[in-house]
């Protein structure tokens, strides 16, 4: 009997070790690191440097094969990217924020400055899946405020990786799924998949309305100056005086 209970508390004690084993693991995993807009992430065979604009955290980052991969990266003022990745090669690039729009419109906006006209790749997180006619109309890249048609010097792939190449300045990566042409949309309310669509129909149609309007007001007292829209009474009056 006491050897049973002997192999019972050693079987108890092993499982115990090996859970505090797991859970310590797990705690040190998740522990932010943290980094300031002078620390450089850099990608010396590739002659290229990773910087930031702003401080944040992260709880990993990696380099393989010219490309870094961070665990939980957030900037400061903006949201976490869960995934992100980025390579660049013969330019510096310095990343300033990431925006995650509301769950209707589905939009993220990397935002981030090129010096060198060399080549820049990052991921998001969010898949681009085959697109419809080979075409991914809710991507774009803005390159110093002007927009660039996709193979416009950048292209995506399926698993949504953005090359761009040969461009310097302020720079902006653009995901804005409201056309409803992705697969992932098709599950979803009519209104949802159409959002924007239709609340940009709906102010031009205000616009419309309001332009009617003043047109009509505008013709109507040219009108009476000019004499066409006479009342009763003027003309009556007019009348009495001759």
């Amino acid at each position: 009997m006491a050897t049973n209970k002997n192999k019972q508390l050693l079987t108890y004690t092993v499982i115990l070790g090996v859970v505090i084993l797991c859970l310590t693991c797990y705690a040190e995993a998740q522990i932010e690191t943290a980094f300031t807009p002078n620390e450089n992430f850099n990608i010396s065979t590739q002659e290229a440097k990773i910087s930031f604009g702003v401080g944040g955290t992260y709880t990993n980052a990696t380099v393989t094969n010219g490309m870094w991969s961070f665990t939980d990266l957030k900037l400061n003022g903006s949201q976490t990217l869960n995934t992100f990745k980025v390579s660049a090669r013969n330019s510096n690039i310095t990343i300033n924020s990431f925006r995650l729009g509301n769950t209707s419109l589905r939009a993220a906006r990397l935002r981030y400055v090129a010096e060198g006209l060399g080549e820049q790749t990052f991921h998001i997180g969010i898949a681009a899946g085959e697109g419809k006619w080979g075409l991914h109309p809710e991507w774009s890249v803005i390159v110093n405020g002007v927009w660039l048609g996709e193979g416009d010097g950048w292209k995506i792939t399926t698993d949504g990786t953005v090359t761009i190449k040969g461009v310097t300045g302020n720079v902006s990566i653009v995901h804005y799924n409201f056309l409803g042409l992705s697969e992932s949309d098709s599950d979803l309310p009519f209104y949802e998949q159409h959002s924007v669509s239709i609340a940009t129909i709906a102010f031009t149609s205000f616009i419309a309305i309001l332009g009617t309007i003043f047109r009509l007001k505008t013709k109507k007292g040219h009108a009476d100056l000019n004499g066409v829209n006479l009342t009763q009474e003027y003309v009556a009056k007019k009348v009495r005086s001759k």
